[in-house]
């Protein structure tokens, strides 16, 4: 059987601005999330990620040395249907630029919810599927998985706590921590 993997990691380098600033925006313990598939369930040889460098795959090893530790883990069982449409998107996005501006867009978004009580559900630095962040890429392969993005809102406007909170979701999704 075949597996996605769904990792939620953090950086707690003092020198990581970015990653504390996200840290603190989402009241969260992750500030990145990456994936990557298996065919027996250990583990993905290969996580795909949204850095700033850009939408790169990465050895799990090296995806580990670059983190401090894996806050939250999945893994959910896929057909080969949906491993071909899973390889598709990381073939249709490898190499894109990353989205600073759309992350700063979400952040927006996050506060103004938090401070504010008012839902913004597109992000003002939209730019289609030019460039991507981490949330982005990971929430569209959740979907062709069975997640479903929240009510009203488009893969630029989630953030990485709408992520986990899809993968919750996925009936078939299993909490590995």
């Amino acid at each position: 059987m075949v597996y996605l993997h769904t990792y939620y990691v953090t950086k707690r380098d003092w020198k990581k601005i970015l990653s504390h600033l996200v840290r603190w925006v989402q009241g969260t313990q992750y500030d990145h999330a990456g994936f990557g598939i298996s065919d027996d369930g250990s583990r993905a040889a290969v996580i795909h990620e949204a850095t700033l460098s850009g939408v790169i795959a990465t050895d799990y090893q090296d995806f580990m040395d670059n983190h401090s530790y894996i806050v939250i883990e999945f893994k959910i069982p896929i057909t080969n249907e949906e491993l071909r449409a899973i390889v598709q998107v990381i073939g249709d996005n490898k190499g894109k630029k990353y989205g600073t501006l759309q992350l700063f867009g979400n952040a927006f978004a996050i506060i103004m919810r938090k401070w504010f009580n008012w839902n913004v559900k597109k992000n003002i630095f939209r730019n289609g599927w030019k460039k991507l962040i981490c949330s982005e890429y990971l929430g569209k392969v959740l979907t062709v998985v069975g997640a479903v993005l929240p009510e009203g809102m488009d893969y630029e406007g989630i953030d990485i706590t709408h992520c986990v909170e899809m993968n919750k979701n996925i009936t078939k999704s299993i909490r590995m921590k």
